[in-house]
C-alpha cells in the first residue's frame, strides 16, 4: 500500500512539472528569452533605412526602438544591443547620424557590420564590389581630418588584404593607399607631452597604454617618472563603437 502510494505522489508531482500551468518565475524566463535579442538596423546604399524591417525615417528611429522597447523592463533593454547593418558605399557621417539617435533609447550596446566585410573571405574572388568597398573605406577616411580618423580593425584588415591581393591595373584606377594608415606606416612620434595628456593617459577608460611597445595599467603608468617619456604616438581604434586610443609611449 505504501509503495502505491509512494508511486502516485511521484506521477502526481511529474504531471504539475509538466503542465503548462506550473508555477515559474516569469521575470526569469522573459529575461532569459530576450537577453540574446539584437535590434537591426538595416541601410543600403540609397540611405533607405529599416528597422525591424520596416522602413523609417531616420529622426524616426529612436522613435520606433522606443516603441518596440515598451514590452521589455529596463533591465531587459538595457541588455540588449543594436546592430547597424550597412551597405558597401554608406559614410561614416550617415552611419554617426543613426548613432545619435540610438543615443535617445536605453539601448548602449551597439555594434556596426558592413555586409560585403563580414562575408569576405581572402581565398574568394577579388571582385569590383569589393574593390568598390576598399574605395569607399579609403574616400571616408580621407574626408576625416586627423584627429577624428578613428579605425575598426576589421577594416583596416579588409583594406590590407584586397591592396595585397589586387593586380597592377586595379590599384592604378583604385583609391590611392593612404600612408596614414597604421599598417602601412607607424605615427609620426610627438614629442610634445602636456600635463593634460598625462592626466588623460592615467584616467580614460577609453585609453590602453603601452610602454617600449608592452602593454601596461594606468596603475603602473602613474608610478613613472613621466619626464622620462621622451616620445609618443596615437593608434585609434573604434572597438564595440566605442573611440579607443592606443598610446605607445618611448623612454
Amino acid at each position: 500500500m505504501k509503495q502505491l502510494l509512494l508511486l502516485l505522489l511521484i506521477v502526481q508531482t511529474a504531471a504539475i512539472s509538466a503542465s503548462p500551468y506550473a508555477k515559474c518565475d516569469l521575470k526569469k524566463v522573459n529575461y532569459e528569452l530576450t537577453y540574446q535579442e539584437e535590434i537591426r538596423i538595416h541601410v543600403d546604399n540609397d540611405k533607405v533605412i529599416k528597422v525591424y524591417d520596416e522602413e523609417v525615417n531616420i529622426e524616426n528611429i529612436s522613435e520606433v526602438i522606443n516603441e518596440k522597447l515598451r514590452r521589455y523592463d529596463n533591465e531587459v533593454a538595457l541588455s540588449m544591443n543594436v546592430s547597424i547593418i550597412v551597405d558597401a558605399i554608406v559614410s561614416e557621417d550617415f552611419i554617426n547620424l543613426i548613432k545619435e539617435e540610438i543615443k535617445k533609447t536605453p539601448i548602449r550596446l551597439v555594434n556596426l557590420q558592413r555586409n560585403i566585410i563580414e562575408n569576405y573571405s581572402p581565398n574568394g574572388q577579388l571582385t569590383q564590389k569589393l574593390i568598390n568597398q576598399y574605395n569607399s573605406l579609403i574616400q571616408n577616411w580621407n574626408q576625416l581630418d586627423d584627429s577624428q580618423r578613428y579605425y575598426r580593425q576589421i577594416e583596416l584588415d579588409f583594406v590590407e588584404s584586397v591592396n595585397q591581393r589586387m593586380n597592377l591595373r586595379q590599384k592604378l584606377e583604385a583609391e590611392r593607399l593612404p600612408g596614414y594608415l597604421p599598417f602601412v606606416a607607424k605615427p609620426e612620434p610627438k614629442t610634445e607631452i602636456s600635463q593634460q595628456l598625462i592626466e588623460k593617459w592615467s584616467n580614460s577608460s577609453n585609453v590602453r597604454l603601452f610602454l617600449n611597445e608592452v602593454n601596461i595599467s594606468q596603475s603602473e603608468f602613474n608610478t613613472l617618472n613621466h619626464d622620462e617619456i621622451k616620445s609618443y604616438y596615437l593608434i585609434k581604434l573604434i572597438e564595440n563603437e566605442e573611440k579607443i586610443q592606443e598610446v605607445y609611449l618611448q623612454l
